[in-house]
């Protein structure tokens, strides 16, 4: 039977997985006798700025702590790491990792793993996990690579002790990696999105110019373009397209019904396509833009036509919006050595809950078509894979 790791040993393989993947230690016992109080129970503080994974990882002793002791460990980190200017610009995650030596108590386990400061850090996000070394088991953070990390830490494997040539093998391809991706971002500008913008807001004024003074007035006091003069230039009309006109799936995508509609989807095209044609290169992002786009007018004109109102109109980028959302989506799923996994999971979970919200808000505006931003959304995601990330790096030339 193998006994299990010492909580030194523990702490160093995970210190080295850490450092291998590009973290730098921070503090550690080292400091001396001059460290400050709050980082008295610390064994070691690491810290990892890979893009999309700006972290800190704390590691500490639980074998003479209770649940209250430990809170106020934390507590005193948060405060002190925030003192010295830690948590300004950028979020930053904090994860708090509490090592017991022998089986600790349930309830003091599930404590351990759900530690957060009391007091609150503006974009510090707090995470902490208990790890039991005698049942060589993690509790907390389901599913980060972090927790991957500290189980690979207990395997017996990783007793071995590690050469310090494979550390610095490791951290100069990692620090490669870091390179190939910013060389890859500062290599993509956003030309396609501008572009697009410009576009849309020249078709827009050209739109208005076209309408007598009456319309031009109205518009700009906040009111909607008039019906005749949207679809003379092309708005969605399932009457029209089913005579033929079928160009109009296209044509709507450029157009829009008020300043107000003008204005709400350039911001939200600027917002996250900037992003997403840095991720997927211009013309990919291209292609998923116009076939999103082209997706969600299909869907709208469908389930027009299936509701029998031929006469509804439709107009507006918010479809290929939605699937340039639905995209960035799909970012945490795909392959890719040359994106950071750490920023793409970022990625996608924060445009989860972006994407709920404009949904329940359309729903509950009038005059607003969701299917349209469904089929969007959906097709969105679907061409992401056939337009995908680029999976590695271009050759240097």
């Amino acid at each position: 039977m193998i006994a299990p790791k010492s909580y030194e040993q523990f702490v160093g393989a995970a210190s080295y997985e850490l450092r291998a993947e590009g973290a730098r230690v921070l503090f550690d016992r080292a400091v001396g006798a001059n460290a400050p109080e709050w980082l008295a129970p610390w064994e070691e503080i690491l810290v990892n700025e890979t893009p999309g994974a700006a972290a800190l990882s704390a590691f500490t002793s639980g074998d003479r702590a209770d649940a209250r002791d430990l809170q106020q460990q934390v507590d005193g980190l948060a405060a002190g790491l925030a003192d010295l200017g830690l948590f300004r610009g950028a979020p930053i995650a904090l994860h708090v990792i509490v090592t017991f030596s022998d089986a600790p108590d349930p309830g003091l386990r599930k404590a351990a793993s759900h530690l957060v400061p009391r007091a609150f850090f503006p974009g510090l996000r707090p995470r902490s996990y208990a790890v039991d070394l005698a049942a060589n088991a993690v509790t907390g953070g389901r599913g980060t690579a972090l927790r991957a990390v500290l189980e690979g830490a207990l395997r017996p494997a990783s007793r071995t002790p590690r050469d310090a040539v494979e550390m610095e093998q490791r951290q100069r391809a990692h620090n490669a990696r870091t390179n190939q991706f910013y060389e890859l971002m500062r290599g993509r500008q956003p030309v396609v999105t501008f572009a697009l913008v410009l576009v849309n807001v020249l078709i827009f004024l050209l739109m208005l110019w076209s309408s007598d003074g009456d319309a031009f007035s109205s518009v700009l006091h906040g009111g909607p373009v008039a019906d005749n003069t949207v679809r003379n230039w092309g708005a969605q009309s399932p009457s029209l397209i089913e005579h033929g006109q079928w160009w109009r799936l296209f044509s709507e995508m450029f157009l829009h019904a008020s300043l107000t509609h003008i204005v709400f989807n350039m911001a939200s095209l600027l917002a996250i396509g900037t992003l997403a044609e840095r991720l997927y290169g211009s013309m990919k992002f291209l292609a998923i833009y116009l076939g999103a786009g082209l997706i969600g007018s299909l869907v709208s004109f469908s389930y027009a036509v299936a509701q029998g109102n031929l006469s509804v109109l439709g107009v507006g980028a918010s479809g290929a919006i939605f699937g340039v959302a639905g995209a960035l989506l799909t970012v945490r799923f795909q392959n890719t050595d040359v994106i950071p996994a750490a920023l793409r999971r970022r990625v996608s979970s924060s445009m989860a809950p972006l994407v709920l919200v404009s949904l329940f808000l359309a729903a509950v505006t009038p005059y607003v078509d969701n299917s349209a931003h469904l089929g969007g959304l959906f097709g969105g995601m679907a061409l992401s894979f056939a337009f995908p990330l680029t999976k590695r790096a271009p050759a240097a030339t």
